[in-house]
């Protein structure tokens, strides 16, 4: 696979870690972050904390750097990249050149030269950060989904609704599976379970990917200087990410979730599953009444939370209720 190619005018070469939640990007972040060319960050959420809901799919109109500034510092996620606001781009004049200016900055900050932005969600904004950033090459985790889904319930930070996130991870998943199609020499999956069996291989995949050599010191486990994508408020739930992983976390869903909650999880994502390669999804044993039970509450939370009827409700959020800069 070649690698990155320099734009004619600029040579900014992001990489962006995406994908669903509890899936292994701050582990796959930390891994690319040892290397001695690329900079791992904590998610800085610059796509859906800064850019206005308007314009997230075509590269945005001129704005005022001020504007921008202010968006930036609003953001819960703003400190986490400890950037001062003296350190912010004093001359830009989109927020495709601000987020450049803002992520170099970090890159240069700790002497390397290419960033690796983490941010999971940022999967949604492949079409519009290929399209800004011509160098760029995305790097997509996916795990499980009933891993995923499980370990996101245990988290203290989101909402227990199981057929939610069921819900997000099949969306992310097809995503993914439109993009690797879509853009084929500039974005890559993998696989959390891969990584966590075998790491060596996939990181060297990864990147001959983005254009770098493979450097030893990416797999020295316990590397504290690694956990630069870890903001200290979060190292309750992710301080293990910089730790060899743990191969006992692969297929945990057998034990850790309920009959019934592995029902739903079967019926919600057998599909995409099934489509990353995932196995035991099958509901023979399921009932057909329970089946099309599930399936009914699937296609109602499709429409409630769809994307144009989500992008209102946010939309509406923002405006009762603005972003402050605080979690």
């Amino acid at each position: 696979m070649s690698g990155p190619t320099t734009d004619s005018e600029s040579d900014f070469q992001p990489v962006f870690v995406v994908g669903y939640g509890r899936s292994g990007t701050t582990l796959l972040t930390t891994i690319l972050g040892r290397h001695p060319n690329l900079a791992g960050t904590p998610e800085s959420h610059l796509m859906d904390h800064v850019l206005p809901r308007s314009e997230n799919v075509a590269p945005p109109r001129s704005r005022p750097v001020e504007e921008m500034r202010e968006r930036f510092l609003a953001s819960p996620r703003s400190q986490d990249l400890e950037i001062a606001p003296e350190d912010l781009p004093k001359e830009a004049d989109t927020y495709a050149d601000f987020f450049e200016q803002i992520l170099t900055h970090v890159a240069k900050r700790e002497g390397k030269t290419r960033v690796v932005e983490k941010t999971p969600l940022h999967l949604i904004y492949t079409p519009t950060l290929l399209a800004w950033y011509p160098g760029a090459r995305i790097v997509c985790i996916v795990r499980d989904g009933r891993d995923a889904v499980c370990s996101m319930m245990s988290q203290p930070w989101t909402h227990n609704d199981l057929r939610r996130h069921c819900r997000k991870w099949r969306w992310y998943a097809e995503l993914a599976q439109t993009y690797e199609k879509q853009y084929v020499d500039r974005f890559i999956r993998v696989h959390y379970e891969d990584v966590v069996r075998d790491a060596e291989p996939v990181i060297r995949k990864i990147d001959d990917f983005i254009g770098e050599s493979f450097a030893p010191e990416q797999l020295h486990w316990g590397d504290k200087q690694s956990a630069g994508a870890i903001p200290e408020w979060e190292k309750e739930w992710k301080a293990k990410s910089v730790e060899k992983p743990d191969t006992s976390r692969v297929g945990r869903w057998r034990e850790d979730a309920s009959k019934e909650d592995r029902i739903l999880m079967n019926v919600a994502m057998g599909d995409a599953l099934e489509a990353m390669g995932y196995s035991d999804t099958s509901t023979d044993e399921v009932s057909w009444f329970i089946k099309q039970r599930h399936r009914l509450s699937d296609r109602v939370y499709d429409i409630a939370y769809g994307s144009p009827l989500t992008r209102i409700i946010r939309s509406t959020k923002r405006v009762i209720a603005p972003p402050k800069n605080n979690r």
